[in-house]
């Protein structure tokens, strides 16, 4: 009959035993993990990409590791870390389209006129598309930037 059945391990055994778990667990860490799918992932329409302490970009990631994909190439063309208050637009707003020539960067304050600026194009678009289908010439004017 086993005396001990039932009983806690000591302190000692409970130790030995977390020292044990958690050398497992740095084991199972990126691509030793039988999950690992690269450091890749989806979070909310954006491409979510894993960084190693060795990138000069590792700064930029978020507190679980990854940083947007599109913040990263940004940063690689740029060369420098992007600061936080940096916002990257995807021209053709599609979210994992990171090509650096779909890509613009703003700050805070110019970012927020963006869906202004695209429905107004949208709209001049769509009036010259009903002015030439009526056979209606017209002028378009450029406005000039007053400093």
């Amino acid at each position: 009959m086993n005396k001990r059945k039932g009983t806690r391990p000591t302190d000692e055994t409970r130790k030995k035993m977390k020292a044990s778990r958690n050398k497992w667990l740095r084991e199972q860490r990126g691509a030793n993990n039988p999950h690992w799918k690269g450091g890749r992932y989806i979070k909310e329409g954006y491409v979510m990409v894993r960084l190693e302490p060795e990138d000069p970009f590792y700064l930029m990631q978020g507190s679980d590791g990854y940083t947007r994909e599109h913040r990263l190439v940004m940063a690689r063309h740029l060369g420098r870390p992007l600061y936080t208050w940096e916002v990257i637009h995807h021209i053709n707003g599609i979210k994992d389209d990171n090509r650096i020539g779909n890509l613009q960067l703003f700050n805070d304050n110019g970012h927020s006129s963006i869906p202004q600026v695209c429905n107004l194009r949208r709209r001049i678009a769509y009036l010259e598309k009903l002015l030439d289908e009526n056979g209606i010439e017209y002028k378009l004017l450029h406005w000039a930037n007053r400093s």
